[in-house]
């Protein structure tokens, strides 16, 4: 009588810290300082307005049917922050234990990867580099370039050399 009685008391706690957490797909995204996203809880309840906190510094803008792990940190579904969004759909596989990656969804292309050795490798279909001051290259080796044309413009001073 006294197991019913506690069980039935703590029910809705129970319910409350089982609602903390939640898987979900992204199905739409909105801009601004702070995005907003609707989600779609595995359980297929569509929620609308939730917080995509990210880490400072750093901003994506995830695609349709990316992952989501939701908090409800009232624990009865009122207000919903999305904690972490990925997409392994995309995610590169090939990351050695210690190395890090940061990825476009797409065809793999865009990519910079910290590497174990501590090469820093950066990967796309075109790389700009866009300063309002200086861009300095320090290297205590050499300074390697290959590709199949080579265009300098510098102000008045043009040259170009094709391989």
């Amino acid at each position: 009588m006294i197991e019913r009685t506690i069980s039935t008391a703590l029910r809705p706690l129970a319910r409350r810290i089982e609602n903390i957490l939640a898987r979900a797909l992204v199905t739409a995204v909105s801009g601004g300082r702070l995005q907003v996203l609707q989600v779609s809880i595995l359980d297929g309840e569509v929620k609308d307005g939730v917080q995509h906190y990210e880490p400072a510094g750093f901003t994506s803008h995830p695609v349709s049917g990316a992952e989501a792990l939701v908090l409800f940190p009232d624990g009865i579904r009122t207000h919903a922050i999305a904690a972490v969004v990925t997409d392994r759909r995309c995610r590169p596989a090939d990351l050695q234990p210690g190395e890090a990656a940061v990825f476009c969804p797409g065809d793999g292309l865009a990519q910079i990867r910290a590497e174990r050795d501590g090469t820093i490798r950066i990967r796309g279909k075109r790389i700009v580099l866009e300063a309002d001051g200086d861009i300095a290259l320090t290297a205590s080796g050499q300074l390697l370039e290959e590709s199949r044309e080579h265009k300098v413009l510098t102000g008045a001073y043009a040259a170009a050399r094709k391989v």
